[in-house]
């Protein structure tokens, strides 16, 4: 066998590979993009459903319950105040530990 036989037989016996290969290449192409549209389809009846269904009974919700959502708005800031406050106490105290035993460890090995 010449070499050009030999590179056709190569060809010839590697053809099959090949189409196998471009036809799961091609599938799992296909398939990615069934998925995104499906994804998108979804997530489009979705977020039309609950702008017409959810979205409406929210609003009622909100109006008709305005004063008493309003109303507990100074108790909520209270809370929330309470708890920076406290975070911000906790902080410190870990800071000036902290400081505290820089200090410690100074006036160890420095004499400070």
């Amino acid at each position: 066998m010449n070499s050009k036989e030999l590179v056709e037989k190569a060809l010839n016996d590697a053809i099959p590979q090949i189409v196998e290969n471009l036809k799961k290449d091609i599938q799992s192409h296909v398939t990615w993009e069934i998925k995104e549209q499906i994804s998108k389809n979804v997530i489009g009846a979705v977020n039309e459903w609950f702008e017409k269904e959810v979205l409406p009974e929210i609003k009622i919700l909100l109006t008709t319950e305005k004063a008493g959502v309003l109303g507990s708005v100074p108790e909520l800031a209270n809370g929330i105040n309470k708890l920076l406050a406290d975070s911000l106490i906790e902080t410190a105290k870990k800071k000036l530990e902290s400081e505290y035993n820089k200090r410690e460890v100074f006036k160890a090995l420095f004499g400070y």
